[in-house]
């Protein structure tokens, strides 16, 4: 008995892109069962609005379908080209039986296979930063925009743009503009001048506003759309001067581990800048043993170096001393640093003076009155860790040894 089979196509459509590699169109057994036969099914594409070589790759051949293999698919390779078509394309994949099979019904035998454009990305305009930080005196101001994504296919796209006053102000503070600007494949960004007014006017920090716009819908503009461009004051050149508060120091020998040298703004004005002054330790031998850079501000006019004496070596007779130096870190107009140069020098114990003596030379008490304090003490210098042991004693005068 011959038993009935049904194949055919899954599906009678079949949907790609340019971007995909293939169409895989599949052949299948839909009921009935193929009871030990090999069922030999021809293929073939054929061109319909889809053009062979142009748009895909023609196939044709056979292929047997048995009880363990009742699903067939066949690739079919899309060529991806850099035509734009605006309507999908198709081509039609057929299958045909080879030769009598007793029971078998083929259907449906045809297919049709589309090929539609890749969807192109729609463009997306953006600024490459929404601030805008600027000094008088620095030159005109560039307010860019560019292309963040999309493909252009040809297009070009108009974008406008003005400024509008916040703070800083037309004409007084910076030159107004309007106009707009034109995006494309070829021209991906395009910036916008903007002049920048310098006046002796002390203001502080002004902004104004740089709005881009469009009423067009073929492309989005990113948000934000608007950008702020601040304005800071030209740097003032009103004179300074800093300086060292003293030019000499002394440290005794191992007292201390550090001297402090102060710097502090001695005269003028500080006006708003920042000042950076570097200043450098070195020893006898022009070895720098410190560095570093002092900040001064308005708010902040005096600073102070802990110079390290730990690495001098004093002998017992012998000073040794450091040299501290400051310089400017960059050239500011207006800076005078004097005095710039300090000694900072350790001195042995031994070598500094100290005086003791009697608080006084003369003393007067009544009988009956107690006990009579004759004091000792340092009147000049410091003992610095040294003891003094001095000796004492009393001579009788006109009091008798009956009398003290």
């Amino acid at each position: 008995a011959v038993t009935d089979v049904a194949i055919g196509l899954e599906q009678t459509v079949y949907s790609v892109t340019e971007s995909d590699s293939f169409a895989l169109v599949c052949t299948t057994v839909l009921s009935g069962s193929i009871a030990g036969r090999t069922l030999s099914i021809g293929y073939q594409t054929a061109e319909d609005s889809a053009l062979a070589s142009d748009d895909y790759t023609a196939v044709s051949g056979n292929f047997d379908m048995t009880d363990t293999n009742t699903v067939q698919c066949i690739p079919i390779s899309i060529i991806s080209d850099s035509v734009t078509e605006t309507d999908e394309e198709c081509f039609t994949f057929t299958i045909s039986t080879t030769s009598t099979a007793p029971g078998l019904t083929l259907s449906p035998t045809s297919a049709s296979v589309c090929i539609n454009e890749v969807a192109s990305e729609a463009v997306t305009i953006g600024l490459r930063q929404s601030y805008y930080s600027t000094v008088e005196g620095e030159g005109p101001v560039e307010i860019c925009i560019s292309t963040v994504s999309g493909d252009f296919e040809g297009s070009s796209f108009s974008v406008s743009y003005s400024t509008t006053s916040g703070q800083a102000e037309a004409p007084s503070d910076y030159v107004a503009v309007s106009g707009s600007v034109e995006i494309s494949e070829s021209q991906t960004s395009q910036c916008v001048t903007v002049s920048i007014v310098t006046d002796s006017v002390e203001e502080g920090e002004e902004c104004f506003l740089v709005s881009f716009s469009s009423s067009s819908s073929d492309f989005t503009l990113q948000s934000p759309s608007v950008a702020a461009v601040c304005i800071r004051d030209a740097p003032s050149t009103a004179a300074v001067v800093i300086g060292l508060q003293e030019s000499q120091y002394t440290v005794l020998f191992q007292t201390s581990d550090s001297q402090f040298a102060c710097v502090e703004v001695l005269s003028g004005d500080v006006a708003g800048r920042e000042i950076m002054i570097d200043f450098s330790v070195e020893d006898s031998a022009n070895t720098q043993t410190q560095n570093g850079t002092l900040l001064f501000t308005d708010d902040a006019t005096i600073q102070c170096v802990a110079v390290s004496v730990s690495s001098v070596s004093a002998g017992s007779t012998d000073e040794s001393c450091l040299t501290l130096t400051l310089s400017p870190t960059t050239n500011v107009t207006g800076l005078t640093i004097s005095p710039d140069l300090a000694t900072v020098c350790v001195v042995p114990i031994e070598d500094t003076p100290v005086t003791i003596g009697l608080q006084h030379s003369y003393y007067s008490t009544e009988e009956d009155s107690g006990v009579l304090q004759v004091c000792v003490e340092i009147q000049s210098g410091e003992l610095d860790g040294r003891t003094a042991s001095l000796s004492y004693s009393t001579v009788n005068g006109a009091a008798a040894g009956t009398n003290f």
